[in-house]
């Protein structure tokens, strides 16, 4: 099911929808009786069947150079699925021998692979299968492959040095000196430099020309790095660090041109250039820490949109378009067995493999679909009105802002268990209110009442329970003429003097009176 999780800017969940049950894919069969009995199955939008890890969370997860095929790693048991966009399933599945830390493909159609594993091993794939595998001297982070000279880095995590393979004469090239444990690299795009960030909270440059282990420049960033990017020009670069903060510099300047900072406190996970329009051209930054991602200019410093993932942030990828921009279908790799996907229009439009995206979310802009349909949001102090307490950190709550959207069927449960009186308080409310309606009628009516004749005013304005019409509508006498309630002798020229002048009074104690309008039993 497509839900839309933003209030000002359009942002569309594609993987918290219903999903079918492990018996219900064991056949077709089964699949159209679990279709047939849960409405929110057959409304649902599967956008790869199969981009999921039964075992708990997945990794990594990056698109080929040309956007076309599509690589996942997850656990457990540690594995990695390789995608078909194209066919919109699943192409191939393998089992690695521990876990993945970090994934590069090395050909467009992902035939061939290499993996970073967690116990100091690099694993070629070839399109049979393992080709080759060879241990690294430390255990590595990152991995970043240069294809013009054909080296694989590997960022280490224990030492102070990169390991460099050649993947053209397959021997390890003399280690990078970069200080310190590194945490992230990445390779310009504009100019031939190779960044290592490390966690003494300096960014060092390399030149990829050259052969020279000595570092070229060095950028004091200030706390640890943990993420890093260049731009597309590569003349700028973002620096995230654990302090909750990215970074912006002009490789012509040590001083930082924007300071952002996550709210959350938490240390940057990823960070990307977007370039999705030609307003928005290589100006926003994506920028993510466990909880949240943030879109915002890198001119000002202004949030174009904040998307809240539902379970821990590992990894962000952006599928691309097919005009060589970025889309606004973005996959996150977290602590969940489903990859999570979410689809912001204002972003760019989607990638041609799934460009009913683009029909979809303008049909439910029409139809003006609800933010979570299926949900209530409860404030902190409402939940534990409701003791419902105990469920967070569950899959039946979702943290948002300032409190929590709880399943609806749930939070009826909830409310009735906390307020088992509550029906009975509510229909004595409606009671009260219409005999509090009643009697501000009759005061009103009392207020217009005139001085003379008030009594056969107030008969004249209240019709008898008989003449009362039943049924929607005017009711009209035989002859046409109308009831009591449509002629009001108030306001008749011909009987006005009846209620201004005191000498038409009616008398009502009199004997005369009494003969002329003997007493009339109601009918029943």
């Amino acid at each position: 099911m497509v839900t839309r999780v933003g209030a000002q800017t359009a942002i569309y969940c594609l993987s918290d929808g219903a999903r079918l049950p492990a018996w219900a894919e064991q056949s077709d069969q089964a699949r159209r009786k679990a279709l047939k009995r849960d409405e929110k199955l057959g409304r649902r939008v599967e956008l790869l069947q199969g981009l999921e890890f039964e075992g708990g969370a997945s990794r990594r997860i990056k698109f080929s150079d040309d956007g076309r095929m599509l690589v996942c790693t997850g656990e457990y048991p540690p594995a990695c699925k390789v995608f078909e966009l194209s066919q919109l399933g699943q192409k191939y599945e393998r089992r690695l021998g521990c876990a993945a830390v970090d994934v590069w493909p090395l050909s467009p159609d992902l035939g061939k692979m290499v993996f970073l594993l967690s116990d100091r091993t690099l694993d070629f794939h070839a399109p049979y299968g393992t080709h080759y595998k060879v241990r690294v001297p430390s255990a590595g982070r990152r991995l970043l492959y240069d294809g013009a000279k054909c080296t694989l880095h590997v960022a280490s995590g224990q030492r102070s040095v990169a390991h460099r393979l050649d993947l053209d004469s397959g021997t390890f090239l003399s280690d990078l000196e970069v200080g310190a444990p590194s945490s992230c690299c990445d390779l310009g795009r504009g100019v031939p430099l190779t960044a290592f960030g490390c966690e003494d909270g300096i960014v060092r440059f390399f030149d990829a020309r050259t052969s020279s282990i000595q570092p070229v420049a060095l950028l004091d960033v200030g706390n640890d790095v943990t993420a890093l990017a260049f731009d597309g020009d590569g003349l700028r670069i973002a620096c995230g660090t654990a302090d909750a903060e990215v970074k912006l510099y002009d490789l012509r300047s040590k001083r930082p041109t924007l300071t952002k900072a996550h709210q959350n406190l938490l240390p940057i996970v990823d960070l990307k250039w977007h370039s999705s329009s030609r307003e928005t051209a290589s100006s926003l930054i994506l920028s993510s820490d466990a909880r949240v991602l943030k879109a915002w200019d890198s001119r000002d410093g202004k949030v174009f949109t904040n998307v809240e993932p539902s379970s821990p942030l590992n990894h962000v990828a952006v599928a691309p378009s097919s005009d060589e921009r970025d889309s606004g279908l973005i996959l996150m790799a977290g602590e969940q067995a489903r990859v999570m996907a979410y689809y912001v229009p204002a972003l760019g439009r989607a990638p041609r493999w799934c460009a009913f995206l683009d029909s979809l979310t303008e049909e439910l802009e029409e139809k003006g679909q609800s933010h979570f349909e299926d949900y209530r949001f409860v404030s902190r102090t409402e939940l534990d009105e409701l003791g419902g307490e105990a469920f967070v950190g569950t899959p039946q709550l979702r943290a948002h802002a300032h409190g929590f959207f709880m399943d609806a069927r749930l939070y009826k449960r909830l409310r009735a268990a906390a307020a088992p009186y509550a029906y009975d308080d509510y229909k004595k409310q409606k009671v009260a209110k219409k005999l509090a309606e009643k009697q501000e009628s009759r005061i009103r009516r009392a207020e217009v009442l005139p001085a003379v004749n008030a009594e056969l005013a107030q008969r004249l304005l209240s019709p008898p329970e008989e003449d009362k019409p039943r049924k929607r509508g005017k009711k009209k006498s035989k002859q046409g003429l109308p009831t009591p309630t449509e002629a009001n002798p108030l306001g008749d020229d011909r009987f006005g003097a009846m209620f201004t002048d005191e000498r038409f009074q009616v008398d009502e104690s009199t004997e005369e009176y009494r003969l002329r309008h003997p007493p009339v039993k109601s009918k029943k």
